[in-house]
């Protein structure tokens, strides 16, 4: 285990805060806004810095090197919570994964709010309004209606995506030691994905921009269009897949013959399975300077109980409401281009597939 992280100390900047970075999407998030604020500081007028929740401080020593305000806290404790809002002028909530998602969640709102917060980004998921109340899919939906009873209109905007693509990773030991793609849904399911740096540059360019979320005029950095403001934006790539076109996706990056690497339909009880076998894998290999990608998942932290009953839950919507193939181009009206696709993350990515490279 390494060594304990200290936090920082708070001061007189202004924070964007973000909740469980000791989650994937919340640590690739606060890593890559630590990383825009400090490569275009000349462009904010008044200095912000990133201030960072956690349940625990282990493997985040990346963010501490950023110069985020990393903070270990009890999300059950609201007092403590609402001590974390000081000097914050916007929080990014990122649901955890643990049992507690809902009940967590909506504390940090509550203690924005009490402490006076104006601006309040989420993370939730799409297919969530499709999913059960009491399904991992359904608490987020929960988390949104707790948001806008709480925030007025204008004051919150919310982030719904799909899989992403890093996720595919998960898949390469599948790939290189059965030659298939496997998932707990029919042939013919069709669901979108999205990179998570897409995410992060989507929410990274509104937060930037506050003249759109009604705030003072002094205070904006960036435009984007008119048509691309809303409360709602629901984050996809540029065409829905299917297991069978991801599969011939990744084949094709590989430069197989047609047919190598095929889609092969799994009951949930397998799948399940599968993940659970991969959390006790060792950690994605570091460079040469004992670097990891802060984008590339670590299935040993990722797929935790709750994360993989999640991963289940949206297979099982897409599967039965067929909701989740939809492409929308709201994260082509925020970031100003057309998403990274699939398939060129199969090719950028492509000696993780290879039989030579197991995790």
């Amino acid at each position: 285990m390494s060594d304990p992280i200290t936090a920082t100390k708070k001061s007189s900047h202004h924070y964007v805060l973000v909740s469980c970075v000791d989650t994937y999407g919340g640590h690739a998030l606060a890593y890559h806004l630590a990383t825009e604020l400090q490569r275009r500081p000349g462009m904010i007028k008044k200095h912000w810095r990133v201030r960072a929740l956690c349940h625990n401080l282990e493997g985040l020593q990346d963010l501490v090197a950023m110069d985020v305000d990393l903070q270990q806290v009890d999300y059950k404790n609201p007092m403590i919570l609402k001590a974390q809002m000081k000097h914050v002028k916007c929080v990014i909530v990122v649901p955890d994964q643990t049992e507690y998602r809902v009940v967590n969640a909506c504390n940090i709102i509550d203690a924005a709010s009490m402490h006076g917060v104006k601006r309040m980004q989420l993370i939730s998921l799409i297919g969530c309004d499709y999913a059960g109340e009491s399904t991992p899919m359904g608490g987020y939906n929960t988390i949104e209606g707790h948001l806008r009873n709480v925030y007025a209109y204008g004051r919150w905007c919310v982030f719904r995506v799909p899989m992403v693509h890093q996720l595919f990773y998960f898949w390469s030991r599948m790939v290189t030691q059965d030659k298939c793609v496997g998932m707990p849904i029919s042939p013919d399911t069709e669901f979108t994905v999205i990179d998570i740096q897409d995410v992060c540059d989507a929410m990274v360019t509104m937060l930037l921009s506050p003249r759109k979320q009604d705030v003072d005029v002094e205070e904006d950095l960036f435009d984007i269009p008119d048509a691309a403001v809303k409360r709602i934006y629901d984050l996809t790539g540029t065409c829905p897949y299917t297991g069978g076109a991801v599969a011939y996706r990744l084949n094709e990056a590989l430069g197989g013959e047609a047919g190598e690497i095929t889609f092969q339909e799994l009951d949930e009880e397998s799948f399940r399975h599968y993940l659970e076998s991969l959390g006790q894998q060792h950690p994605p290999a570091q460079d040469p300077h004992g670097r990891r990608d802060p984008f590339r998942p670590d299935p040993r932290r990722v797929l935790v109980p709750a994360t993989i009953d999640l991963m289940m839950d949206c297979f099982r919507v897409a599967r039965e409401t067929r909701q989740m193939g939809i492409v929308k181009d709201d994260a082509r009206n925020l970031i100003g281009r057309q998403p990274k696709d699939l398939s060129q993350f199969f090719i950028d990515n492509q000696d993780q597939f290879r039989d030579e490279k197991i995790d």
